[in-house]
């Protein structure tokens, strides 16, 4: 079976979890507009009002990817 990376949606703790970032660093590097963190998808919770952000595991290794590149260049 074949898993397509796109599929694959991942919470802010495992996002954090995955770069190393602590939340409020994640934070941080999510506002910084000039490091251009990929935006997340929203899913509303049906008991509240309240959004649950998930990215996308493809976008997180591409930014990744770009980022390291701009580290190391």
């Amino acid at each position: 079976m074949e898993v397509k990376l796109e599929r694959l949606l991942l919470k802010r703790e495992e996002v954090a979890s995955i770069l190393g970032f602590s939340m409020s660093y994640l934070q941080r590097v999510r506002e910084n507009t000039r490091l251009h963190f990929p935006e997340p998808v929203y899913f509303f919770e049906k008991s509240s009002i309240k959004t649950t952000p998930f990215w996308k595991l493809k976008d997180i290794q591409e930014w990744v990817d770009k980022y390291q590149g701009l580290e190391n260049g």
